[in-house]
């Protein structure tokens, strides 16, 4: 994975991840997953920083406009408003969190979202981090 962090060029060793349907790029050191089978979320968490997340939603057959609704209800303690691409975004500026959703539809007919959590004064590096990995998010048949 390449990016820029505090203006200058990094590069990570990553290794390619195939869940059910989707498939994405993640660093091969410091971060760690988990999975809840019942809920259809898969997250990876940094170990340098447990509060940087990012998230896999399996929402099924829903429709976005539902999907944006239950998470804002779900996400409460975030401001969150929809971004120009439908998407979510948004602060919980009493944990200085931020929160992206970006939601993918798939030929199935199953909902994904991916969400990136991480702190407000970490956006320069953990959150441009998350930002290179949600970007390699891509959805199988």
């Amino acid at each position: 994975l390449q990016f820029i962090q505090n203006g200058a060029s990094c590069s990570l060793a990553a290794s390619l991840y195939t869940g059910e349907g989707y498939s994405l790029y993640l660093p091969d050191e410091d971060w760690t997953m988990e999975t809840d089978g019942e809920d259809g979320l898969e997250v990876w968490e940094s170990t340098v920083n447990e509060a940087a997340q990012l998230r896999i939603l399996h929402l099924g057959e829903t429709t976005m406009e539902q999907a944006r609704a239950d998470l804002i209800r779900e996400e409460a303690s975030f401001s969150l408003v929809e971004d120009k691409r439908g998407g979510l975004f948004g602060t919980d500026s009493q944990n200085g969190q931020e929160l992206e959703i970006s939601f993918f539809p798939s030929e199935t007919g199953t909902l994904y979202a991916v969400a990136l959590t991480y702190p407000t004064e970490a956006t320069e590096e953990l959150g441009a981090l998350l930002h290179v990995m949600a970007d390699t998010f891509a959805l199988h048949p």
